[in-house]
């Protein structure tokens, strides 16, 4: 699984697809999620609102722990908000399939390499 899990990250690295691995269950389990915060941030579609929050989504937040470092971010915070804050990190479908598509064409290169 190692080898499968820095595959798919060095895939990702190679095509400048930011993502976050989380690892649980003693190494048992790995989850690989591809995000696309920074880069909607530096081209400034994600909503100002959203910014005040002062997080910066990555693997806790996308796995569900969400830190608010405000008072009044807790106190107000909804459902309804923490899926609109998931939602601007999330790529689009179509962007999931394109990194899926990546991830195994690039894994079956690797594995004819014998890497």
């Amino acid at each position: 699984m190692a080898q499968l899990v820095g595959d798919a990250a060095r895939i990702m690295q190679a095509h400048n697809i930011p993502h976050n691995v989380l690892i649980s269950d003693c190494g048992a389990r790995v989850f690989i999620f591809p995000q696309c915060y920074a880069k909607k941030q530096a081209k400034g579609l994600v909503q100002e609102h959203l910014l005040d929050y002062q997080v910066n989504p990555a693997v806790w937040e996308i796995s569900g722990h969400l830190v608010l470092k405000r008072a009044e971010d807790y106190a107000g915070f909804t459902e309804a908000k923490a899926w609109e804050l998931l939602a601007a990190v999330s790529l689009t479908e179509e962007e999931l399939v394109q990194v899926g598509k990546l991830i195994f064409a690039g894994q079956g290169a690797e594995t004819a390499k014998g890497t």
